[in-house]
């Protein structure tokens, strides 16, 4: 152990969290699990501080995953990448944040914030073990390492908050590109009832779902890091803001009709090919739909009202409702025996959909004894009515199964140009000439035979490629030779 006078610097922290995380990932010492207790008393006469203090801090911020009900320990990939010496911003503004009191009132400073980046000369610094080495000039990154995820994204300001987390203006580093990024820190308050390792899974899972949905109406996701201490998925930004804030700035909490139906049939559209590929939405609501500079919609956050359900005790115990869901959420959804995925239909996100238009052109959700929408807005034809009871039926037998017959509803209902109005972009729903998918065959494998000595086909080939070369080429007697260059005089 580190004497108790020698000074302890920010260097010999990062020399000591890497040793750890490359000693760690031997095999030769630990074979395949990696256990705590032997991780510790391998490690414990090498290293200045407690070994529970560096494993607390690397489980902490996700460069190790510890399990000690099982009493084992494994690095991640974003520990590897520390072990390989790669200069992170980001986990040195952890470590020295994280020590901090270790490290105050030394002379040796931590690693500085942005602002006040300079080139640092530390004191020479303990190795692993004992020995010293030459101090090492390091120096600091341009960018504000607090804000920088991964070397990849630069967090900016709050957007909006709920369940999961919340999201915040982001930038691609390398790129300049603007986007949105999502962390996770609230659900692990709201789900207190699930272990983080499911929560954790549940949201890696529900990410990757939403991630493979690529249509014009949906929102993008471009990245994730869920091994974090506080997961996060990167978004392509929507500038226009969402549902919620537009019906604020509408004129009594509403918006235009002609508005209103090009939104409706947007989000139609997204929920068509969500459910085609077997996806659902199961939490529509104002603050999922967005739009972009465009003002076309994206529809965001599919699935990510499910990460909360809690369907491993036989359905006795109803789900989870987020704030500001409750008046969209489809009657079967309350039900207990609705929280295993068998049970949700897309009837669900119909239903949703139904209450949310509603609002749109009346600006107040329906009740039980609410007037019908051609009732409430002269302007809706009174044809609409009957959709929007089929679409907001209790009774699942009575309610539209499918977006197909919503869409051929609101089309009846509405003239085309309330749908088509002048200034609009027309996109093709469904490619009415989609290519022939072509399918790469698989390589068929070369089989081994002798012939003339030459064990492969391979050999032969080249041999009769090279004999072929010897044929065509004129050999070097035959070649004529260029005219000697002028002499110079």
């Amino acid at each position: 152990m580190r004497k108790p006078h020698a000074p302890m610097t920010h260097e010999v922290l990062v020399e000591e969290a890497r040793f750890i995380l490359r000693t760690l990932q031997r095999d030769d010492l630990f074979g395949d699990r990696v256990r705590l207790t032997e991780a510790e008393r391998v490690l414990s006469s090498s290293i200045s501080l407690p070994f529970k203090d560096y494993c607390d801090f690397l489980n902490k911020f996700g460069y190790v995953r510890e399990d000690r009900l099982n009493n084992t320990v494994e690095v991640t990939e974003g520990g590897t990448l520390v072990a390989q010496d790669l200069d992170d911003a980001e986990f040195h503004a952890r470590l020295s944040r994280h020590f901090s009191r270790e490290l105050n009132g030394q002379s040796t400073r931590p690693l500085p914030r942005a602002e006040n980046a300079s080139a640092i000369e530390p004191a020479p610094s303990l190795v692993p073990g004992g020995r010293t080495r030459p101090s090492i000039v390091r120096e600091a990154p341009a960018a504000v390492m607090d804000d920088v995820l991964d070397r990849r994204y630069r967090r900016g300001s709050p957007i909006g908050s709920g369940t999961v987390g919340t999201v915040y203006r982001g930038q691609h580093v390398s790129l300049g590109r603007k986007m949105a990024i999502k962390e996770a820190r609230s659900i692990f308050q709201f789900a207190s009832y699930l272990r983080r390792d499911e929560i954790v899974r549940r949201l890696r899972t529900t990410v990757e779902t939403h991630a493979s949905l690529v249509h014009p109406n949906i929102i993008q996701v471009i990245d994730q890091n869920p091994e974090r201490e506080f997961p996060y998925f990167v978004m392509e930004l929507a500038a226009g803001g969402n549902l919620r804030q537009r019906l604020a700035a509408g004129e009594d909490n509403r918006l235009e009709l002609s508005t209103a139906i090009r939104v409706l049939t947007q989000i139609c559209y997204a929920l068509d090919y969500a459910h085609a590929h077997d996806v659902l939405h199961v939490g529509l609501k104002p603050e999922n739909v967005l739009f972009d500079h465009l003002g076309n919609v994206k529809l965001s956050d599919f699935g990510l009202a499910r990460i909360t359900d809690r369907a491993d005790d036989g359905g006795q115990t109803p789900v989870l409702v987020s704030g500001g869901m409750v008046g969209y959420i489809a009657p079967e959804r309350l039900q207990p025996s609705a929280s295993g995925s068998e049970a949700l239909t897309p009837a669900a996100d119909i239903y949703a959909l139904g209450m949310l238009f509603y609002e749109m052109i009346t600006g107040k959700l329906p009740g039980r004894r609410s007037p019908l929408p051609s009732q409430a807005r002269k302007e809706v034809p009174s044809a609409f009515d009957d959709v929007f009871d089929k679409m907001t039926r209790d009774d699942l037998p009575e309610r539209y199964t499918n977006i197909g017959d919503v869409l051929e509803g609101i089309y009846k209902a509405f003239p085309t140009k309330e749908v088509f109005a002048s200034g609009t972009i027309l996109l093709w729903a469904k490619d009415p000439h989609p290519l022939p998918e072509v399918e790469e065959p698989e390589p068929e494998p070369i089989e081994a035979k002798e012939d003339d000595g030459h064990d492969l086909v391979t050999g032969e080939i080249e041999i009769a490629e090279a004999e072929k070369i010897r044929t065509t080429v004129a050999p070097p007697s035959k070649r004529k030779r260029p005219p000697p260059p002028p002499k110079s005089v």
